[in-house]
């Protein structure tokens, strides 16, 4: 499994001597780093910010993000060209990336890629055209190397894309399905890093007692009620519909809560769908939409359960958040949620319908206790096998292998 090393493993094995071989880490992030609700960018500059002086690596970041900001975690950053959803910014950034790419020979040890999409995975290819090893991490389970509806089956894109990645130095996957999905595929088991996704549990922790939980509740000027929390970008694969339905049977029930809706609308039709479900509900006073949040570490700190019911998720950042902030979740049980979070011990599990995630919340709602229990468990579950302190040496491990010409693959 993906947290088959223990904490003690951990530090023995950076005790070795892969961890005394310098590294100069290009960062390959098409939509930027930071904190910006991009996961894949969020998560790795989350876990960078966790770099010493002492650490045997430097990284330089190269993108396609006009607003991306600077970063002392960064030695250099390189924009390549303006990249978004259109099919010729993506032509025009892989272009441009593969010409620079060719003239970086001997500046970088190991290209590493966020998502495998064809703006990564092609200059990945072009680095190690120039000699550089190429790793690429896959984010997301029967997205990144499915197969597309319509035209883009035809091209055979995504096929060519999977063969493409079979040649790489390695691929990272962050959980055990996406794992299985790669062997599928046909990319060699030695070739497949597995490594999960972490989150700093120094800044996300539980609160200290009810009354912090009060004084972020008056600081963002709600008032004393149950809150439910959901994290993420307002998009239809996240479902958050769903809570908002669910908040509405419980109502009907006599059970009053509050729901927190963190996170930019992606897709204006969808943030307004369920803005008109809230008025259809009667729900306006007990949600609460906040948009982009820079300190969302303090959000968690003021709710007491967080859910994300979504249709697919690679290992969802925001989930691992709440664990490491010691809250109980309602989740469904999709890949990469069902890799962080068992049923009955740090969550309830529920199935996608309004239905099933009311009577999950509700469980939560009347029992504090059982809150509190599933609450510390996700917290100590978070410390022991995801803490980014320990993903990062793991990854500064892997580098370290495919400069040496070994296998991705932990031995």
């Amino acid at each position: 499994m993906l947290w088959q090393q223990s904490p003690s493993q951990v530090q023995c094995a950076a005790s070795g001597p892969e961890q005394e071989l310098p590294v100069r880490l290009l960062l390959w992030a098409p939509n930027g780093v930071g904190l910006h609700y991009n996961g894949p960018g969020m998560n790795a500059y989350r876990m960078l910010s966790n770099l010493t002086p002492a650490d045997p690596l430097t990284v330089a970041l190269a993108h396609g993000y006009p607003s991306q900001s600077t970063s002392d975690v960064f030695a250099k950053q390189h924009f390549v060209a303006p990249v978004n959803g259109s099919i010729a910014s993506q032509a025009a950034f892989i272009w441009h990336g593969c010409r620079w790419l060719s003239r970086q020979r001997g500046r970088f040890d190991v290209f590493y890629g966020l998502q495998a999409f064809d703006f990564t995975v092609r200059p990945a290819i072009a680095a190690q055209k120039a000699g550089i090893p190429a790793i690429v991490k896959v984010v997301q389970h029967k997205a990144d190397l499915a197969d597309r509806a319509g035209w883009r089956r035809l091209l055979g894109r995504a096929k060519s894309r999977r063969e493409q990645v079979a040649d790489l130095s390695g691929v990272v996957a962050i959980s055990d399905a996406i794992f299985e999905e790669l062997v599928e595929y046909g990319v060699p088991e030695r070739k497949i890093a597995r490594i999960p996704n972490g989150v700093d549990t120094d800044r996300f922790r539980p609160r200290t007692d009810c009354a912090e939980s009060r004084a972020a509740w008056n600081k963002l000027g709600w008032n004393d009620e149950p809150t439910i929390l959901f994290v993420g970008a307002v998009i239809p694969r996240k479902r958050p519909h769903l809570l908002v339905e669910a908040l509405g049977i419980l109502k009907s029930s006599g059970i009053s809560a509050r729901l927190i809706l963190a996170g930019p609308v992606r897709e204006p039709s969808y943030g307004s769908r369920i803005r008109q479900l809230i008025d259809e509900l009667g729900l306006s006073d007990n949600v609460v939409w906040t948009g982009f949040v820079p300190d969302v570490a303090r959000v968690y700190r003021a709710a007491d359960i967080f859910s994300l019911p979504s249709r697919n998720e690679g290992m969802p950042n925001a989930l691992l958040e709440a664990m490491a902030s010691g809250l109980p979740s309602v989740v469904t049980g999709i890949p990469g949620s069902s890799d962080l979070v068992r049923h009955g011990q740090e969550a309830i599990v529920v199935e996608p319908t309004a239905a099933s995630v009311a009577d999950a919340l509700k469980q939560y709602l009347l029992s504090p206790k059982l809150q509190a229990e599933h609450g510390a468990a996700a917290r100590k579950r978070a410390v022991e096998m995801f803490g980014a302190k320990q993903i990062l040496q793991r990854h500064i491990r892997l580098y370290q292998r495919v400069i040496q010409g070994k296998d991705a693959a932990d031995a």
